[in-house]
């Protein structure tokens, strides 16, 4: 595996850059019926990191 980063990056703890399986505040509020949208892993191509929003829950 090549650790080395392109030039002016850096290593960082995702929980630095970004929220993960955040609370969802006022959960009550929320309808059991309402639809969102759902990325599992097997959405988020491996080589490339395009994903694909088409999975709803």
């Amino acid at each position: 595996m090549n650790n080395q980063l392109p030039k002016d990056w850096k290593w960082m703890k995702i929980g630095e850059v970004a929220e993960v399986n955040p609370k969802i505040p006022n959960r009550e509020d929320i309808s059991d019926d309402l639809q969102v949208q759902f990325l599992p892993m097997k959405l988020v191509e491996a080589l490339t990191g395009n994903i694909h929003l088409t999975e709803t829950r």
